[in-house]
């Protein structure tokens, strides 16, 4: 019974070792003897840093935040507009007959915006 086990995990060693390898450009697979594997299914090699090309900089926060001013006062006053159009028709419709889906809509529109709003004013 012993020797059972250890052929058996012996094989599935060696199976799940083939498809490892297969997997990382190694050998080719089982189903295609013979043939090397397609170009498109190798592991590019990592990219060369010997020359001298630089690490990108980081970008400067100044400037980052001052882009983020500028989209905060361009939701401003887009979230203006939005909260003005709902006020409209909180107004005009009666909502404890009737549920309007255009004002939960427009209230889940607003909150999403002033959701960026807020992830813009922390400069993430």
């Amino acid at each position: 019974m012993e020797g059972r086990r250890t052929f058996l995990a012996g094989v599935f060693a060696l199976i799940a070792a083939r498809l490892w390898a297969a997997q990382q450009g190694g050998i080719p697979d089982a189903s295609s003897p013979g043939q090397a594997m397609p170009q498109e299914q190798r592991i590019p090699p990592p990219p060369d840093m010997s020359d001298d090309r630089q690490p990108p900089l980081p970008p400067d926060p100044h400037a980052v935040l001052k882009q983020n001013q500028i989209d905060i006062k361009k939701d401003m006053t887009q979230l203006e507009s939005l909260v003005a159009d709902l006020r409209k028709q909180v107004d005009t419709i009666d909502s404890s007959n009737v549920l309007s889906m255009e004002l939960i809509h427009k209230a889940e529109e607003i909150e999403k915006l002033a959701h960026q709003i807020k992830t813009l004013a922390r400069g993430l």
